[in-house]
């Protein structure tokens, strides 16, 4: 599943660095970008018969009817996309970070993915990604629980 998952997403940025190239080198707000690569995931997501059964979400906020919460963001967190099934913490498969080159600090993100990830925790996430899409490159990390980090620059 992890090389299914690094497949889709350098496919989705290599569509996004293709169409888009320009929000990136107008340096718009993560959140478009965000969007933009929303929608290249999912159209592969749709192509993919595992991963189809799953859903895709924008800052997905809930954990059912209360807040989506890890022990340094209790008031709450809104995961930029998250791949998950809807209603239940069983089928957690990825939850992805996103920060541009002109706001690139991904510490915070990383403790908020590794409180994700973390098999003792609420969530169980299989995957967290940190990325920080650079005007010619993504940074990917990959992060998986009790894992070493693997990081990924993809050149466009």
């Amino acid at each position: 599943m992890k090389k299914k998952i690094e497949n889709l997403l350098e496919k989705a940025c290599a569509k996004l660095y293709e169409q888009d190239r320009y929000l990136i080198n107008m340096r718009v707000c993560e959140r478009a970008i965000v969007f933009r690569l929303g929608i290249y995931l999912q159209t592969l997501i749709n192509k993919d018969s595992e991963l189809k059964l799953y859903n895709l979400d924008n800052e997905y906020n809930k954990n059912n009817r209360d807040l989506k919460r890890v022990p340094e963001f209790e008031n709450g967190t809104y995961p930029d996309l998250i791949i998950h099934k809807r209603g239940s913490n069983r089928d957690n498969m990825l939850i992805i970070e996103c920060k541009t080159e002109w706001n690139d600090d991904i510490s915070t993100d990383i403790r908020k993915l590794k409180q994700f990830i973390n098999i003792t925790g609420r969530y169980k996430y299989k995957y967290g990604i940190s990325i920080i899409f650079r005007m010619n490159m993504a940074e990917i990390r990959i992060l998986e629980y009790g894992k070493e980090d693997e990081i990924k620059i993809l050149h466009f």
